[in-house]
């Protein structure tokens, strides 16, 4: 992942079970590379329907999906869409709660 205007790499520390800590709340994904330090990462609509279990509802307007949990909480937004299928979502931290074998 290019992070910075440098050009440096972050390496991915492997894959597993993230928690995110967004603006609203934690957004907990499976199957995800865990790169510390990047505070954003990108993620498909149906990935987040299909596997993470959470509700989704989507400004097509503006591109942006808005990510609720069971109770209807809002957990996070993402930026206004810049690819086809992927969504933006930023993030204040990142903690591996499971890393895959």
């Amino acid at each position: 992942v290019n992070t910075d205007k440098l050009n440096a790499v972050k390496v991915s520390q492997g894959t597993g079970i993230v928690k995110l800590q967004t603006q609203f709340g934690i957004l907990t994904i499976h199957d995800v590379a865990y790169i510390p330090d990047v505070k954003g990462t990108f993620i498909t609509e149906r990935r987040l329907k299909t596997q993470d279990g959470y509700s989704l509802s989507t400004d097509h307007e503006h591109g942006i999906i808005t990510v609720r949990d069971k109770a209807g909480k809002i957990i996070v937004k993402s930026d206004p869409k810049i690819h086809e299928v992927l969504h933006f979502f930023r993030f204040k931290s990142a903690r591996k709660v499971h890393q895959d074998s």
